[in-house]
């Protein structure tokens, strides 16, 4: 092995690494580290992998660690090199890396960044880990970490990811996961301080901070599902002031009160992706919930979204002309869909004296010139009086004059709609409404 690198001897020299790895278990410590010393200038092919091997044997050879990693991280280093045997040895001697995990996150190598964050010592890893930023390694971490340290750090690291959240958006879905799971670890003093720090920091920046934080929202109500209510509350000003704000430059709307004003302090126009989340969260919401309390003030904000402009893949001819011919209402776009699930699970959430009032505020602003709207009330409405069946009757008669508007609406696809939904009411009422039209 310390002949030179001859033509020919290549092979011989693999044979020789093989046959001096299988025999150093049977040597003593001694003799086998210095052994292995003498490698390190020899040109081998596989030598990065005897090299690891042989620190995987045990606490004996651990004499030789400031000389073999730094030799497998050069390796690691070339054009060709493969992080396998820094990996084996961070596997085996996690606890010893700390001199050297700075050169190990430099390569940047996702796979060996998985290692360290599996088997180095939390307490070792994430100083370094936060220094440089490496906040894809955190969601591992955390799981790793107990309460009492999700404690002491969980403000340095929620410090990290912000500032990551605001230089770089590949980094939204490891640090959504990562506050996430801390939340689950932490007391409710640290955790409701916590929650409202994101809070206002989503309301100081642009769209990549209000994702941030309505993916947050999103994935807690998962997680806390109930108990989350209280949390929801305190986000509520600042869904209504987002989806307030016009779709393309200009003021909040005119409905908006000095309150939600001061919510957002820089007047962003809202996107899709926002207004698709936001009205994701406020419908997670709702399902978990008595939507009572909420429900006056954030009924008339979500059916304002209906006056937003339809968001891509609407508009489709050759669907729109299959949904007029089966008088389907399949042909609203996603956003409109989405608005009319939010509904129906803000209207399922409300007892009777809420069920009135939504659907005379739904039936309401149907009275506009948009089809796309009519179509999202009707559909709305149809869906609380098939929940409702019976308890709907009450609704009838007040539901009757809007009905006899939108039966000769001049869109074939809203009289469609209309009368699909006068066949579903007396077939719930036993009555014939269709001579009260």
């Amino acid at each position: 092995l310390d002949a030179s690198n001859d033509d020919g001897r290549n092979d011989v020299k693999g044979e020789a690494l093989s046959v001096l790895e299988a025999c150093l278990s049977h040597v003593d410590h001694q003799h086998a580290s210095q052994a292995v010393g003498r490698l390190l200038a020899a040109e081998v092919e596989g030598m990065a992998a005897f090299l690891a091997s042989f620190l995987s044997m045990g606490s004996h050879s651990l004499v030789l660690l400031p000389k073999v990693v730094p030799y497998l991280l050069a390796s690691s280093e070339e054009s060709d090199g493969t992080t396998e045997p820094l990996k084996s040895v961070v596997e085996s001697h996690g606890g010893m890396m700390g001199p050297y995990l700075v050169q190990m996150l430099q390569l940047e190598d996702q796979a060996l960044r998985e290692c360290m964050a599996r088997h180095v010592p939390v307490r070792i890893l994430l100083p370094v880990v936060l220094e440089r930023e490496a906040v894809g390694m955190l969601p591992r971490m955390v799981t790793r970490m107990d309460h009492a340290m999700v404690q002491s750090h969980h403000q340095s690291i929620v410090t990290k990811i912000l500032a990551a959240l605001d230089e770089r958006q590949s980094v939204e879905d490891a640090s959504v996961q990562t506050v996430c799971d801390m939340c689950l670890k932490l007391t409710e003093a640290s955790f409701r301080p916590l929650f409202l720090r994101l809070v206002d920091w989503s309301t100081k920046g642009g769209e990549a901070r209000r994702l941030a934080l309505l993916k947050m929202a999103l994935r807690l109500t998962d997680r806390l599902g109930s108990l989350f209510i209280s949390y929801f509350r305190m986000i509520k000003d600042v869904l209504v002031a987002w989806l307030e704000e016009p779709t393309s430059g200009g003021a909040n709307g005119a409905g908006a009160t000095k309150k939600r004003k001061k919510v957002v302090a820089r007047k962003v126009s809202v996107s899709s992706a926002v207004l698709s989340l936001a009205l994701a969260v406020i419908t997670k919401f709702a399902r978990i919930s008595n939507f009572a309390e909420e429900f006056e003030e954030l009924l008339p904000v979500v059916l304002h979204t209906l006056s937003f402009p339809a968001g891509p893949g609407s508009g489709d001819g050759e669907a729109e002309a299959e949904d007029e011919a089966e008088g389907s209402l399949e042909k609203l776009d996603p956003l409109a869909k989405q608005v009319v699930e939010c509904l129906v699970a803000m209207a399922v959430a409300g007892n009777d004296t809420a069920w009135k009032k939504f659907n005379n505020q739904v039936l309401m602003a149907s009275r506009v010139d948009s089809a796309r709207t009519k179509l999202a009330c009707i559909d709305t409405c149809a869906r609380l009086a098939n929940h409702l069946k019976e308890d709907y009757m009450v609704l009838i008669p007040e539901t009757v004059p809007f009905i006899a508007e939108l039966i000769e609406d001049g869109d074939q696809a809203v009289q469609i709609a209309c009368k699909r939904f006068v066949k579903k009411l007396e077939e719930t009422s036993g009555e014939d409404i269709s001579s009260y039209l």
